[in-house]
């Protein structure tokens, strides 16, 4: 019998891969690309799988452990849609061999430059790419690459302010930057030869004087090449040549960018961590971290969303101790500080609060679940039974089914994560990698920033969002483990049998969420004893804009 054979990784998909190491906010290319390749994959060799994968993460990891000088040069032009400068970034001597700026139009030194920026643009414009590299030209035949994007597919920390750009072209320095080359021959286990090939190449040499430069034979230089292609998984030059571009230009961005990234709220405005001990069935005992808020007769366990932690708004300590509350927050298996979770299961995670609310003396609590910590909190609450006071659900899903709302970009990226699980983990690694301020805070704003309301209260209130990056960042922390690990328990999740629950719930709800769909989470809830509360236009920063008032009713309710 003769098998079939395997077919090769798609490029698109290995190339939008690479784009996201280098830049995270490139997610949604990424997820477009596994859009188009739902059951393809499964025809391709797992070994090729595992060795893509791998050299993303290993770039990103690159990334994360490099230092970088302030002193790169590369320029960006901000271009309107009539081929108009309305304004640049760093010094436009950068480029003074290749283009000029006179009267607010970009001149350029060879007819060719002009032309390529014309075909670049339009294939912008005509397919569904996000960026494009541009040859551009010196009067002495000098090759320079620029990487035209949309302004809205620029890098993080370069978004123009000006609503009239309509594209930016980066224009990287003529040779590699020193960590540019390091990077691409640890990343990819280039020799020294393939690096200068590389090197050579992006400086607009062809293949005939690369060999001349180097004192080899052209079958040499040629061999080189084919190697390069081989283990950056490329096929082309120009291929090649976009992958280095862009390397050289987010390193010169993040260079540049690095030094001037808002803090985020410090550790020392929320509670001490704690740990307790806890085990599930035969397991070892493991660690759960977790902090309390508040010194209240009244305990609240409360439980966060995916990317959360134990931080809550920094005024949670105030308010829990106004209304005679201990608020613990304890952050799920591989999130944060806990130690992760073989079998992550939801009914584990119950039992694991059981064994903690023993260890705390709690006989009897309130239990508050935010988004994905609802599943969590309700599946609590059926296993606990009579030692539940009152169970109340923020924006939040149930256990029990799976929903995707395509609004919301958040919910699609996690749908086509779970289609493709053997990217999960990998894709949160290198997210891990290469998270800082200024990415998370692009991130987040692109995915709570969905709903208007949502989104302009997020403009008003710096202070909440810099809280979600401070979270965020602390739950990756020490690995991606707990991510990975929740959003696989969404996908094939446990039959959770709710009509134990006897509590009262109270369910307040965004009409407008697209992360959480209403209509389903009632279902769930059918014959159970809750009442909801629905806010007219909010999705689910309803969260942190009544927060005041969520304590205030869960203390309320419990007196």
């Amino acid at each position: 019998m003769t098998n079939t054979p395997k077919a090769n990784l798609p490029s698109n998909f290995f190339d939008a891969l690479i784009a996201y190491a280098i830049d995270p906010l490139q997610w949604e290319a990424l997820v477009q690309e596994l859009r188009k390749r739902d059951g393809t994959f499964d025809q391709v060799e797992p070994d090729e799988f595992l060795a893509v994968l791998s050299k993303a993460e290993s770039l990103a990891w690159q990334l994360r452990n490099e230092s970088y000088p302030s002193n790169s040069h590369w320029v960006c032009l901000f271009i309107d849609e009539h081929r108009n400068l309305t304004s640049h970034h760093t010094d436009l001597a950068a480029a003074d061999d290749f283009c000029l700026i006179r009267e607010g139009q970009i001149s350029f030194c060879s007819e060719r430059s002009a032309q390529n920026l014309d075909k670049a643009i339009a294939s912008l414009e005509e397919f569904s790419v996000r960026q494009v590299l541009v040859e551009l030209h010196s009067l002495d035949q000098r090759i320079r690459y620029g990487y035209l994007a949309r302004a809205a597919d620029l890098p993080a920390g370069l978004q123009p302010n000006d609503s009239s750009v309509r594209y930016g072209l980066l224009i990287a320095q003529a040779q590699p930057m020193d960590q540019t080359r390091h990077i691409l021959q640890a990343s990819f286990r280039l020799t020294s030869a393939e690096t200068a090939v590389c090197q050579h190449l992006s400086s607009g040499l062809q293949l005939k004087e690369i060999a001349q430069a180097l004192g080899i034979s052209a079958n040499t230089a040629r061999n080189h090449l084919q190697s390069v292609f081989e283990k950056t998984h490329t096929n082309r030059q120009n291929d090649l040549l976009l992958l280095i571009t862009q390397l050289d230009v987010i390193l010169a961005v993040i260079a540049d960018y690095s030094q001037h990234e808002t803090p985020t709220v410090p550790s020392s405005a929320y509670p001490a961590y704690q740990f307790s001990l806890c085990s599930t069935g035969s397991k070892l005992p493991r660690r759960v971290a977790y902090r309390c808020y508040g010194d209240g007769a009244n305990y609240v366990f409360y439980f966060h969303e995916n990317a959360g932690t134990s931080r809550l708004p920094p005024d949670t300590d105030t308010l829990a101790s106004k209304y005679n509350l201990t608020i613990v927050a304890a952050e799920r298996p591989g999130s944060g500080f806990s130690d992760p979770l073989e079998g992550y299961g939801f009914a584990d995670i119950a039992q694991e609060m059981v064994t903690l609310a023993d260890n705390l003396g709690a006989d009897q609590m309130s239990i508050l679940g935010f988004l994905s910590g609802g599943a969590h909190a309700l599946t609590t609450a059926a296993l606990m039974q009579d030692r539940i006071k009152h169970v109340m659900l923020v924006a939040a899903r149930p256990p029990n089914l799976y929903y995707v709302d395509e609004s919301s970009p958040l919910a699609v990226l996690r749908r086509n994560l779970t289609q493709h699980p053997w990217l999960i983990s990998a894709f949160f690694n290198i997210l891990r990698n290469r998270i800082n301020t200024g990415i998370s805070r692009s991130i987040l704003t692109k995915v709570y920033g969905s709903i208007e309301q949502d989104r302009a209260y997020l403009e008003s209130h710096p202070e909440v969002l810099d809280h979600i990056i401070a979270y965020t960042t602390e739950g990756l922390t020490v690995s991606a483990a707990g991510l990975v690990a929740e959003i696989t328990c969404f996908t094939s999740p446990q039959e959770i049998d709710l009509r134990s629950i006897t509590a009262p719930i109270s369910l307040w709800h965004g009409t407008h969420d697209s992360v959480s769909n209403l209509g389903h989470l009632r279902q769930s809830l059918s014959g159970l004893n809750y009442q909801e509360r629905l806010f007219e236009g909010w999705g689910s920063m309803l969260m942190y804009r009544y927060w005041p008032d969520i304590v205030a009713h869960i203390g309320t309710t419990v007196e």
